[in-house]
Order: C-alpha cells, then sequence, then structure tokens
C-alpha cells in the first residue's frame, strides 16, 4: 500500500478525510515528486490524524434522547446531544456564518418543541419559514406577512393598566427609532393624554395630536423628530397600524407563528419585534405566569438587529431596555432562541447571559474569537472548531463542558411563494379578527352595566339572539364543519362572528382549535347550558363518538377515511373489517398511559390489528417507547401518526 493510500485510509478512519485541508494534504503526497516535500506533508497530515483520534471534546453518554429534552443532534461518537426543556427559559444563542447551519437548526428545534406541544413565534425577515407551511414535522403553522398583520401598539396587553404599557410603548417607539435627548421626554409628556383612553387611539391619532399640538421654539425639534418618527412607521405599514384593535395576541401565544417582517424599513422591523417582544414580557407577568416549564418560545434570526452592541455603548445604564426584558422574560416560562452571523454585533449581556451556547462554521477569525471565549474552549478546542463544516456545531450548555455535536439534516421544499401563501393561509387570515379604525370606538365610551344587559336578555325572553340560535343548531347538526362555511349562511362574516362570541359569552358553546396538516380548524362543543336550550328550541341533538370534540372529530376522518367502518363498536374508537381480519383503531392524542391499556384491552377482545394513531410525533415516540415494556405482541401493533395515515391512498 503506497504512503498516499495508508494515509487516505487513516484520515477516512479519523472521520476528517472531507476536511479541506486534509484534501490538499493528500493531493499534495499523491503529486510531489521530491520525497522530502512529501515526508514533510505527510507529517502534518498524521499530526492532524492523532489531533483528531484524541478528540478535544467530550462525548455525550447519553444513547436515547432523555424525556422531555429537545434533541440538538450527536456527539462525535454518536451520542445524543440534548437539551432539557425547562433550561430553554435561560434561552439559547448560536452564532455562524451565512450557511452553516443555523436555519436548519431552528427547523429541527421547532420541530423538536412542536412534538411537546410547545408553540413558537419565529420573527422572520428573510422568508425562511414560511415552507414550514408545507413541513409534516412541524403542524399548524400560521404565517402573518407584515402586510396581513394588524396591531394597535397602544393597546396593552390584557391585564396590563394603560398608563404602565404607554410607558413600554414610549421605550420601545424611542429605542428603535433611535431619538435620544430630550424627544424621549416630550413623548412621554404626550402620551398622558391617552391615560383613559388608549383602547381606542391609533398610532394615527397620536400622530395628528403631535402635529397639532402648540409647543415652544425650543421644543419644536423633539415634536417633528416624533411625528416625523411615527410617520414613516405609519409610511412603511400603512396597514399594520391602521385598526383600533388588533389581532388578538393572547389567543396567538397557543400557535406556531410566523411573522414576516422581511422588506420593511429597519426601524419598523426592529420596531415590531421589539413591541411584540415587550408585549409578551408585560402580558406573562400581569397574568402571573412564573414556573420552572416552558408557555413558548420565540426565534429571533439576525439577532443583532434589537440585540445590538451600538445600544448598549449608546446607553447610560450600559443595558438597552431590550436585554433587560429579554433577561426578565425567564422568570415568565418565555424562551428565547436567538441565531446570528455577527457575534461581535451583539449585546455582551445576550452572549454572556444564555445558558446554552452554539458554534457554527464561522468564516471570520475576529467574529471566531468572539462566540469562543463565550464557550470556554482550551486551546486545543479553540484549534478543532476552527474546522467546523456545514451542520457541525460546539454546543456548551451553563457551566458544563462544550460538546461537538452533528446537526441532523431537516427536509423541507423551499418553494412557498407568495401566491401559494395567499392560497394556503387565506382562510386562516380571513379567521384572525380585528377592528378597523375608522368603527373603533374609543376609550371614554362609557359600557352598558352587567343590570342594563341583564335587563336587555330578559327582555328577549331567553337572552339569544336568532343569529344564536341559527348557529348554535347549525353545531348541533353539523358538528365538524368548517368555521367559513358556518359564517356563509349569514349575511356578512361579521354576523357570523358576533353569534359565535354570544354563545361563548352565555357558555352554550366552548370553542376548541385543532391542528391539522396544513393550517388549523376551529369547532365547538354544546355545553349541558346549550344542550338544554336545544331542547326547548326542539332540536335533536346527539353525540357520535367518544371523548371530546378534537377525539370525536379524528374519530369521524378516520371512518370516513375507511368507507366502510364503524365509530365505536366493541369499544374500539373506529372498527373495520377487511376480509377475515377484525381492526380496531385507536385515536391517540396526547402522551397518556391509557393508550398501553387500550392496545391491551382490544387484543382481549380479539382484534385480529389493534393500530393506535397519534397526533404527533411526540406522542407517538411516548407510547412505542411504553410498548417495549409490555409483553404485547409487535405484529399485531401499529403505532401510526393520523396525518400518514389519512394521507396515504390504502391506509389499511
Amino acid at each position: 500500500m503506497s504512503l498516499y493510500d495508508r494515509l487516505l485510509q487513516e484520515a477516512k478512519d479519523a472521520n476528517i478525510d472531507d476536511q479541506e485541508k486534509v484534501q490538499d494534504l493528500l493531493k499534495f503526497i499523491d503529486n510531489v515528486q521530491n520525497d522530502h516535500a512529501k515526508q514533510a506533508a505527510a507529517t502534518k497530515l498524521k499530526a492532524l490524524i492523532r489531533q483528531h483520534r484524541r478528540h478535544p471534546f467530550q462525548q455525550e453518554q447519553s444513547r436515547v434522547q432523555p424525556r422531555s429534552s429537545v434533541k440538538l443532534g450527536r456527539g462525535w461518537k454518536g451520542g445524543v446531544v440534548s437539551l432539557p426543556v425547562d433550561s430553554l427559559t435561560k434561552h439559547v444563542l448560536a452564532v455562524g456564518q451565512s450557511g452553516s447551519g443555523k436555519t436548519t437548526l431552528f427547523y429541527n428545534i421547532m420541530s423538536e418543541l412542536d412534538d411537546q406541544d410547545i408553540p413558537f413565534w419565529a420573527f422572520d425577515l428573510k422568508q425562511d419559514y414560511r415552507h414550514l407551511v408545507n413541513s409534516e414535522q412541524v403542524d399548524d403553522v400560521l404565517v402573518i406577512p407584515v402586510e396581513k398583520l394588524r396591531l394597535n401598539p397602544l393597546r396593552p396587553p390584557p391585564g396590563v393598566e394603560s398608563k404602565k404599557w404607554l410607558s413600554r410603548f414610549m421605550e420601545v417607539f424611542c429605542d428603535t427609532q433611535e431619538l435620544l435627548g430630550g424627544s424621549d421626554r416630550f413623548l412621554d409628556k404626550q402620551l398622558h393624554r391617552f391615560d383613559d383612553q388608549a383602547y381606542g387611539e391609533t398610532l394615527g391619532d397620536l400622530r395628528e395630536y403631535i402635529q397639532e399640538r402648540s409647543v415652544p421654539p425650543q421644543r419644536r425639534a423633539f415634536q417633528y423628530r416624533v411625528e416625523g418618527s411615527i410617520g414613516r412607521l405609519l409610511r412603511d405599514a400603512p396597514r399594520t397600524f391602521d385598526v383600533s384593535k388588533g389581532y388578538n395576541l393572547e389567543d396567538l401565544l397557543k400557535r406556531n407563528v410566523v411573522f414576516e417582517f422581511d422588506g420593511l424599513k429597519k426601524w419598523t422591523k426592529n420596531f415590531l419585534m421589539e413591541l411584540l417582544i415587550t408585549w409578551i414580557y408585560e402580558y406573562r407577568k400581569a397574568q402571573n405566569h412564573r414556573g420552572d416549564g416552558v408557555r413558548h418560545v420565540t426565534f429571533l434570526d439576525e439577532a443583532k438587529t434589537i440585540l445590538s452592541k451600538y445600544k448598549e455603548e449608546q446607553t447610560a445604564s450600559g443595558l438597552p431596555e431590550i436585554d433587560d426584558r429579554t433577561a426578565k422574560l425567564r422568570e415568565f416560562e418565555e424562551s428565547l432562541i436567538a441565531a446570528d452571523q455577527e457575534s461581535t454585533k451583539l449585546t455582551d449581556s445576550i452572549k454572556t447571559n444564555t445558558y446554552t451556547k452554539i458554534l457554527l462554521a464561522t468564516g471570520d477569525a475576529k467574529e471566531f474569537r468572539s462566540i469562543a471565549e463565550s464557550l470556554k474552549m482550551d486551546g486545543l478546542q479553540k484549534r478543532w472548531a476552527k474546522q467546523l463544516g456545514v451542520g457541525e456545531a460546539v454546543v456548551q450548555k451553563g457551566e458544563s463542558s462544550p460538546l461537538a455535536v452533528r446537526l441532523p439534516d431537516f427536509r423541507l421544499e423551499k418553494g412557498v411563494t407568495d401566491d401559494e401563501l395567499v392560497s394556503l393561509m387565506s382562510d386562516e387570515w380571513r379567521q384572525l379578527s380585528f377592528e378597523p379604525a375608522s368603527s373603533s370606538s374609543t376609550g371614554s365610551e362609557v359600557e352598558k352595566s352587567r343590570e342594563e344587559k341583564d335587563e336587555e336578555k330578559d327582555s328577549e325572553g331567553n337572552g339569544v339572539s336568532d343569529e344564536g340560535k341559527r348557529l348554535l343548531e347549525d353545531i348541533a347538526r353539523n358538528p365538524f364543519r368548517s368555521v367559513t362555511e358556518r359564517y356563509e349562511d349569514f349575511s356578512s362574516r361579521y354576523q357570523g362572528d358576533k353569534a359565535k362570541k354570544e354563545l361563548l359569552e352565555q357558555e352554550l358553546i366552548d370553542e376548541k382549535t385543532v391542528s391539522l396538516k396544513q393550517g388549523r380548524t376551529k369547532l365547538f362543543e354544546i355545553t349541558e347550558s346549550g344542550e338544554e336550550l336545544l331542547d326547548d328550541l326542539g332540536v335533536e341533538f346527539d353525540r357520535v363518538g367518544r371523548g371530546g370534540i378534537e377525539h370525536r372529530y379524528w374519530q369521524h376522518r378516520v371512518s370516513d377515511k375507511l368507507g366502510d367502518a364503524v365509530i365505536e363498536k366493541d369499544h374500539a374508537d373506529v372498527y373495520v373489517e377487511t376480509g377475515e381480519d377484525r381492526i380496531a383503531l385507536e385515536i391517540a392524542l396526547g402522551r397518556n398511559e391509557r393508550e398501553i391499556q387500550h392496545l391491551s384491552d382490544r387484543l382481549e377482545q380479539d382484534f385480529d390489528r389493534v393500530i393506535t394513531l397519534c397526533r404527533n410525533n411526540g406522542v407517538q415516540s411516548f407510547i412505542e417507547s411504553k410498548l417495549e415494556d409490555t409483553e404485547l405482541p409487535e405484529e399485531q401493533v401499529d403505532i401510526l401518526l393520523l396525518r400518514e395515515f389519512l394521507d396515504t391512498e390504502q391506509p389499511l
């Protein structure tokens, strides 16, 4: 065997044969005629091989993914590298050059979170995340381009006093519009007018008020700056802010939402991102959502847009408001996962105060040094990390030793155009309610007293409008009809939505959102009070299926897919016969050990096969792991995903 062949095999054994430096040395050895030069190159290559064989990073010991964790990838010896879910509230920072794998890292973490029913928001500046609507690994992704977003920055989150929220608005506005000196004090003074009226006033109203103010000459410069800054926000996103009441962000916190801010000027996208993060913080604090778990995660790519070191240098305290707010988010079961190409432009706060740091391939030596110091790597580890390839990373969790990790691929077709997005999301956008500025009520209007409302109800008999009764009857007769179809029976979508709110307020129905492969659907569960009203109206009502409305919905979907199946026969969620085989299909929506008992019970009833259909990968993995501890015959049991079963032409 030649020197070249021997060294090539050793490089392959050390798993470094694809490194550019190794390939250059091998090529040199294969082509050079001078023996002295060849031996010198061989010596360098042997040193690289030895260095790699004595890997500078510890290996991850776990061979399987721990429960309640987010998998990042596998270590250099195949062990699982994961993050405990509870650690996410201490935040995550990933740094790497363009093309190093940051977006793929985000995709995989989003998929892991979705499996554990932890919703996320993603601030998208490059249309990277809209393609998740076609992913089978992340359910129910709602994409909201800025032209579809409706938001009144002056309207406080539920439970937050108007005066307090306007102070937060002032801080975010002045920070993102780079208004220093007296501009913030000038705006703060003007906002006092809105203390009791913020629910109706808009950014446009605030701009008009400031324009019309008569101020001393020495303060006119502040007036012009503030008015001009509001004006450019309105010009950059005119539809977004032209509302008295925007989308229900409280509901959106329960969903996977991608906010697309590409194409906006920096002051507008920065304002929107900081405002939404501040809204989350103030809302969570007002609701006292404290604890050790994770309720929600926010993904922030190109983090330097709002977590900029230049803000840190300009702030007298050394810590910008947005850094302080993100640091405090951890108290309220909120996580921030941030990424950027340029760590040198990030605040020291985000680099030093994140529990988990992830270094990907970094081309610039200055950028490498900036983040490598935060990871506390020794000299040998730094030399190794400089050779990171695409999809390779170094991860440090807290004060533990850094680990080398190979990130998994994420199969995703990135082909969602603007037209395709409209086609996929139009029904979703129509279901997002808001109040235009032109039809808004002002905060000065006095609401009717509870006694007045009760009197109105008494005068109407049972207190339910004809539209409300019509909608309730439709829900009873067509339990799985879509909201869009229901509203087509009304003179306008507004009337349909009004009827729905009436039924919800009177506790005649409950609302449930069900995630589908693409988008989601809203279902309505009739309450006991609703059943009583239907009985008074002479409407027959019978629930077909078992459990809640979501469980019954999937029972009917599976039954419809199979054609001649029967719901709730011999205790099976769905019963079907194929030839001589009796098959029971069970719907599993959560990680519950009773699903194993269902499998055992059906087999004891002499079913030939039992198929458990799982809502997501997390439920599937849970049941499969529990099944390993039983003696149930594997040849008679299948654990499948609901979406895959329904998408298969011949599922049985």
